[in-house]
């Protein structure tokens, strides 16, 4: 066993060794840090279940493609019905607009429609400012959607934080002790070339 951690000491103890530990515990914080941040956990599902009028459970998740585009699946244990909806996405909070997303125009709203529907909300300031107070707009982060009481979890997210977190708490530990096996063998050279000059 000590013949196994002396090894180890010797191979975490390298310079390149010492050095790519270090850079993967520097990725690996800041990778970490950006998923606690960022305000929305593009493509994954924030779920939830509400129960219907006539008293049936519905699971609805809710996916955001992008800044402007979020897809809305309702499954009620035997049909399955998605759509993809325009929203505005302001910080930490979300605005669906109520029109599907639909490229013709046929059965929805087209991206340029969407754009100017946009432009037309951003025109007048204040109205624009109240708009983010109202009770239509959802409160989001990468946890969690909050719209009107009606809170949704996404699971993936705070799974992914969760295996991050460990990946990231084990590569520090590495990295710090790879750097102290590296200073202390520093030191012991230094002191054997010291002894070698004083004989």
């Amino acid at each position: 066993m000590k013949k196994f951690i002396d090894k180890s000491k010797d191979i975490m103890g390298k310079q390149f060794v010492m050095i790519i530990l270090l850079v993967l515990a520097l990725f690996f914080t800041a990778l970490y840090i950006g998923v606690l941040a960022r305000p929305v956990s593009y493509g994954m599902a924030y779920s939830m279940t509400i129960e219907d009028t006539d008293g049936t459970t519905v699971d609805v998740s809710t996916k955001f493609i992008s800044d402007e585009i979020m897809e809305v699946t309702g499954f009620d244990g035997g049909t399955s019905v998605a759509m993809q909806m325009w929203c505005v996405i302001n910080g930490n909070k979300v605005l669906p607009t109520g029109k599907l997303v639909d490229e013709t125009g046929t059965s929805g709203m087209t991206r340029e429609e969407y754009e100017a529907e946009v432009e037309s909300m951003k025109a007048d300031p204040e109205t624009w400012n109240a708009l983010w107070e109202s009770d239509q707009v959802g409160t989001i982060n990468a946890f969690s959607l909050d719209s009107a009481g009606e809170v949704a979890t996404c699971n993936g997210a705070i799974a992914f934080a969760v295996v991050m977190g460990v990946v990231t708490i084990v590569s520090i530990v590495m990295a710090g002790f790879s750097l102290k096996f590296y200073l202390a063998g520093r030191k012991t050279e230094g002191s054997q070339e010291t002894t070698t000059e004083q004989e």
